[in-house]
């Protein structure tokens, strides 16, 4: 009995030893080395422009530890680095939660909003540690937001009695042409004021079309008389668009030959009162006819 059990347990202890023989030690994996900031490169690319903003997509070829800050300006005149130190110091003095406003990952994704249309902006990355300092090579990317509506204003001065200058803005570009003009029509709605305008000028639209911001003179007007300054969206081919402006003015009064009345005779009467408060008092004696008149103080 004690030999059958001997021979039984040999196999089972010789199969043990076997897979103890077969079994490798642990492996332990070295730790990942840190990598030389100075060597990170960061790119970025905008995309998805609307009228007010766009899409940025920031990467970098270091790890998912790194951290890193993004912003974007319009004086493209300043160079990255002198926007980037602008920044830098600024983030420094205001004493901002670094953890808060500083991006991880090596990709981060950003919408940008409430842009300005039809504007130039510039979009900046460059990393910056939790402490503050700056390392890597920054990256940048100018974009323009795309042309939303066009607006106008306009504003009249320099009114004289036959003429008057209208001031007038617009938000489009080179493309977006307007025209002005003067319209003794003061009740109706502006779109039909502008319909009978156009239709008026026939198909040579080429010496009335104004674009950007500019001045037009409205001439060829008649003394003491109110008008409305109207502009509106015109294209070469006679087609509106946008919503038109108007401006109210009058111009100027007609000059007037003053001749005296032989049967009126003004004398001042001294000082008075007049309603309850001190005056100055004027009689005036009609002798004939049947003129009327008002009084009035003027300066000679």
């Amino acid at each position: 009995m004690n030999t059958s059990i001997k021979h039984l347990l040999l196999p089972a202890a010789l199969l043990a030893a076997a897979l103890s023989a077969c079994q490798k030690p642990a492996e332990t994996r070295p730790e990942k080395p840190e990598i030389d900031q100075s060597t990170i490169e960061f790119s970025v690319k905008v995309s998805a422009l609307e009228t007010d903003g766009a899409t940025v997509t920031m990467t970098h070829n270091g790890t998912d530890a790194e951290t890193y800050y993004g912003f974007y300006y319009t004086d493209l005149e300043t160079s990255v680095t002198d926007a980037i130190n602008r920044v830098a110091a600024s983030l420094t003095e205001s004493g901002a939660d670094m953890a808060e406003v500083l991006f991880s990952g090596t990709t981060y994704i950003t919408i940008l909003k409430d842009l300005d249309p039809l504007t130039t902006y510039r979009y900046v990355v460059f990393g910056m540690n939790e402490d503050k300092s700056v390392y890597g090579k920054p990256a940048s990317a100018d974009f323009t937001t795309l042309k939303g509506p066009v607006n106008f204003t306009v504003s009249v001065s320099g009114i004289t009695q036959t003429s008057a200058n209208a001031s007038v803005t617009s938000t489009g570009d080179a493309t977006d042409t307007w025209y002005c003009f003067a319209t003794e029509d003061l009740t109706s709605p502006l779109a039909d004021v502008v319909a009978s305008e156009v239709a008026e000028l026939g198909s040579d639209l080429s010496s009335v079309l104004r674009d950007g911001n500019d001045m037009v003179q409205l001439s060829g007007l008649s003394a003491g008389k109110s008008y409305r300054a109207v502009v509106t969206g015109l294209r070469s081919d006679g087609t509106t668009y946008g919503t038109p402006v108007a401006a109210s003015f009058r111009t100027s009064a007609p000059d007037v030959d003053y001749v005296e009345n032989p049967n009126w005779t003004v004398t001042y009467a001294g000082k008075g009162s007049y309603q309850g408060s001190p005056a100055d008092l004027i009689s005036v004696t009609v002798s004939g006819g049947s003129d009327t008149y008002t009084t009035g103080v003027i300066t000679v």
